[in-house]
């Protein structure tokens, strides 16, 4: 199991920083929260540690190892906020994809269609779903990925109390060889 080592990240557009000096150590196994207002550069760390943006400094380590983003790539499942990746596709054929994409077992998909409530949306094509079967089926896609390390960009937005509280077990329950950032405002 690898560990994620966030070293000294500063990135800064237009003479305005982002983010400064941000460091943190992520264990295998390991639940972090990245928690604040909208604009407090959640998003711009997130992206950054996916390889999605560049940074002024710093480095992004695995096992004390900086990592190129071809490893990154390997390791890492970026989630990001309110996309709807394959919009016409019916949310059935996208999970299948995903699932035999990842190469896992039948049973974990129809696990997920249980603990996600999805079973009365897999008719349903990607667009036309409300937030918050949209965001389950993100969640789905991003618990069927075999990424060692999940990044998921506000995954309780669009949730009620109950959702999100079963989303939560659902996460702790799903992360057995996995590390989570959860960024959440």
């Amino acid at each position: 199991m690898d560990q994620l080592n966030v070293v000294d990240i500063t990135r800064s557009i237009g003479g305005n920083t982002l983010l400064s000096h941000v460091s943190f150590a992520l264990r295998p196994g390991e639940i972090l929260g990245l928690i604040g207002p909208n604009g407090a550069g959640k998003t711009t760390l997130l992206e950054s540690l996916a390889g999605l943006l560049d940074v002024d400094s710093g480095e992004v380590l695995l096992n004390d190892t900086p990592s190129a983003l071809s490893r990154r790539k390997e390791c890492i499942w970026y989630q990001p906020d309110n996309i709807t990746p394959y919009a016409q596709q019916r949310v059935e054929t996208t999970l299948i994809f995903f699932r035999q994409l990842f190469g896992r077992d039948q049973h974990i998909l129809e696990h997920l269609v249980k603990r996600l409530d999805l079973s009365s949306v897999l008719g349903k094509r990607f667009f036309q779903l409300s937030k918050g079967y949209r965001r389950r089926v993100l969640l789905a896609l991003a618990l069927l990925s075999t990424q060692q390390f999940l990044l998921l960009d506000e995954p309780f937005d669009g949730f009620d109390l109950r959702q999100t509280l079963s989303v939560i077990e659902l996460l702790k329950d799903s992360r057995a060889g996995r590390s989570l950032i959860l960024s959440i405002h």
